[in-house]
């Protein structure tokens, strides 16, 4: 009985990690009145694989969709979308 009680107790199983979309970016404010056009920095397009002039489908947290036309901006970060 004393090797039952030095026994290992199996450990509770991990709760799972929520996933986030490699895709989500933070919003920034506009700098101009287009509501047509976003803007990214280089690096997230190339990681996107998007070019100047795409069309993205960009989904809001109340179930919008909207068409927009993607431009590349040096000036920002990579987590972030300019729109």
């Amino acid at each position: 009985m004393a090797a039952e009680a030095n026994a290992p107790v199996p450990a509770a199983p991990e709760a799972p990690k929520k996933k986030r979309s490699p895709n989500r970016l933070v919003v920034e404010e506009a700098l101009n009145d287009d509501n047509s056009v976003v803007s990214l920095s280089q690096a997230k397009m190339e990681e996107l694989n998007l070019f100047r002039g795409d069309n993205v489908l960009i989904k809001g947290k109340k179930r919008k969709d909207t068409v927009c036309i993607v431009l590349a901006d040096d000036n920002l970060d990579d987590s972030k979308i300019r729109l």
